[in-house]
């Protein structure tokens, strides 16, 4: 099976904004993983990948062609409707780097900023005052940056196998991308990147140099084959009943975030998208119904599909986190459950309480900072989700703005937060 990989190598110093800094340290920092690794995130990448061959698609029609349509390849803003999907770039060596960091930060011969201080630097900048010379007050500003030469890949992975017109396409889309990252009209963030397929033997074609090895440009037009195909819709049995009266399988299933993941709740400011800590059985039902249909020969006529998916033959309970503490499961995976709303604990002792049976005079008590336990060894052991934000920039529509206006300007783009559930949990 061939893999596709977005590989992007730093020409000049980049700055990936993680949108906040640390105090103290830096005022503009990187994104890096809990190792200390850097990471150039997904969705950047894609949005400035769909720009690029936005771009490529424009000068096309100036020669009269038909290009393959941008929504086509990127789908819609917000809609989620796109034929691939970008991960999060890592450091080509980053695989083989992990199981060593994770040694030494165990026996604490490295921390994770000095991982950071390796592969990145921190450069000073100023306002000055034309007049005098000499620097304005209150304007000196920190800022950390990916060193030049380094090489990252992001997997890209398609819903359905990529024709030839789509990887020429985004080939030539990652020939135009060719800056990324804040102040690139400062010296910074000048990339090269190219689009690479895998085989199984390790072995990786250059598409970009390929594309443009060939002494006439590639087909980009969009075909009538290209054209999203037309499934017929199936009828829902509008009771949504099992004709089964108890379950007759029950599976266990076990989720291992390799990215991280959002889902969101209605919670927060307009600004903030926020997750929810644990994964709903919709969401496991929508995405297992939705690999079976993508397989060969699957329709939603079939039997199999109506009878699991449709008349209620196959149902998904909430995929709670799983215990990571040795002594609560006992080298055997254990699913906590959320812990419920009366249960509090004493401010002094920590101890665990139903507020339902609170007497009068007792103690004050407190809600539990974590949402989920399990009962071991007669006592209640707690556990959090570990979350992280990260922050996204939508542009204004008309690209001559190169920045969000504001929700007050149609169209103007925002800026805005999203909560994630960090990878590596399960």
């Amino acid at each position: 099976m061939t893999e596709y990989f977005l590989q992007i190598t730093l020409q000049s110093p980049l700055t990936s904004a993680a949108g906040e800094g640390r105090v103290g340290v830096v005022d503009r920092d990187i994104a890096f993983d809990d190792l200390g690794l850097p990471i150039l995130p997904g969705r950047r990448i894609k949005g400035l990948w769909r720009e690029a061959y936005r771009d490529v698609a424009d000068a096309w029609a100036l020669c009269d062609e038909s290009p393959m349509p941008v929504a086509h390849i990127f789908g819609n803003s917000g809609q989620g409707n796109a034929r691939l999907y970008v991960a999060n770039a890592e450091l080509q060596e980053a695989s083989s780097l992990r199981e060593w960091l994770r040694y030494l930060q165990y026996n604490k011969k490295l921390s994770p900023d000095g991982v950071v201080e390796h592969f990145a630097s921190v450069r000073a900048q100023t306002a000055i005052d034309r007049r005098t010379g000499a620097a304005l007050e209150n304007t000196l500003r920190l800022t950390r940056t990916l060193k030049a030469d380094l090489v990252f890949q992001a997997r890209v992975r398609f819903f359905e196998p990529p024709d030839n017109t789509l990887l020429n396409a985004l080939s030539l889309g990652a020939a135009a991308l060719q800056h990324m990252g804040t102040a690139r009209t400062r010296g910074l963030g000048k990339v090269s990147c190219r689009l690479l397929a895998c085989g199984k033997n390790g072995q990786c074609r250059d598409l970009t140099d390929e594309v443009l090895d060939k002494n006439a440009l590639p087909s980009i037009t969009q075909t009538a084959s290209d054209q999203p195909a037309q499934t017929s819709k199936a009828h829902v049995t509008p009771s949504f009943r099992s004709t089964c009266t108890v379950p007759t399988y029950i599976l266990r299933y076990r989720i291992v975030l390799t990215a991280p993941a959002v889902i969101p709740t209605v919670e927060g400011d307009p600004n903030t998208v926020v997750t929810r800590r644990d994964i709903p059985g919709s969401n496991i039902w929508g995405a297992a119904a939705w690999h079976y249909l993508s397989q060969p020969n699957h329709t939603p006529e079939d039997d199999t599909f109506r009878h699991a998916f449709l008349d209620g033959g196959l149902r998904f309970l909430t995929a709670y986190p799983e215990a990571d503490d040795p002594e609560v499961y006992n080298g055997m995976p254990q699913r906590l459950i959320p812990i419920p709303h009366s249960i509090r604990k004493f401010k002094k002792d920590e101890k665990l309480m139903d507020f339902v049976k609170q007497l009068p005079g007792e103690d004050p008590i407190k809600r539990l900072d974590r949402r989920y336990a399990i009962i071991s060894k007669g006592r209640l052991a707690t556990q959090a989700v570990k979350t992280e934000l990260n922050y996204h920039h939508a542009r204004a529509k008309d690209r001559s703005k190169g920045r969000a206006l504001g929700a007050e300007v149609p169209d103007g783009g925002a800026f805005f937060t999203y909560e994630a559930i960090e990878a590596g949990q399960s």
